[in-house]
């Protein structure tokens, strides 16, 4: 008889094509089977058909051996569901890593670009305030009408304008964010 009774539709068509090729040319066929039973329900049978020959060399009967393997089967289908369950968490765990490597270079970035600030600004803070000091002084000394009141009044202006920036980059350059509070002198005083 053929498999059409007992046939789950899960192999195409030119599966048992091949068998009954197989084994009308006389060659013994063995592999896997999706079966559906009677209730319905799904079983896998590990199957070898041996045909029986002529004394001409053709197949006059079958004899098919099968041994259950559906526990076997649900095994390897559940083994193959966690491992490509496996597999998703790890594609999504590199992610993750990958995401959170880049963070860290960037913030490590940055905490470089700030020192290298703070060490910009404390550079040119040195002689900024000699220059912004002379020019103070110097302009003070001076009539407002002296000519050289003006160039003086402009570098200490761009000399001020200059220590505003160095002081930004200097707040920029802090890692910790430095909050500042009222307290009560008093009673900080007196503990």
């Amino acid at each position: 008889q053929d498999h059409s009774i007992v046939n789950s539709g899960h192999h195409p068509k030119a599966f048992f094509a091949s068998l009954w090729k197989s084994i009308a040319a006389g060659r013994v066929w063995r592999g896997e089977i999706k079966n559906r039973a009677k209730d319905g329900s799904f079983y896998w049978v590990d199957a070898t058909i041996i045909p029986f020959l002529d004394a001409h060399g053709r197949p006059i009967q079958y004899i098919g051996i099968r041994t259950n393997i559906t526990a076997s089967k649900l095994s390897e289908e559940k083994i193959e569901r966690l491992n490509s369950d496996l597999e998703l968490r790890i594609i999504e765990k590199t992610s993750q890593l990958e995401r959170s490597m880049k963070v860290s270079l960037q913030s490590e970035k940055l905490a470089a670009v700030g020192q290298l600030a703070a060490g910009v600004a404390h550079e040119i803070n040195n002689p900024l305030g000699v220059i912004l000091g002379f020019a103070q002084s110097v302009s003070r000394r001076l009539p407002k009408e002296d000519p050289l009141a003006m160039p003086l009044n402009a570098i200490e202006r761009e000399a001020l304008r200059c220590k505003t920036l160095v002081s930004s980059l200097l707040s920029f350059s802090r890692q910790s964010g430095g909050a500042f509070s009222a307290i009560d002198l008093d009673t900080a005083l007196a503990t």
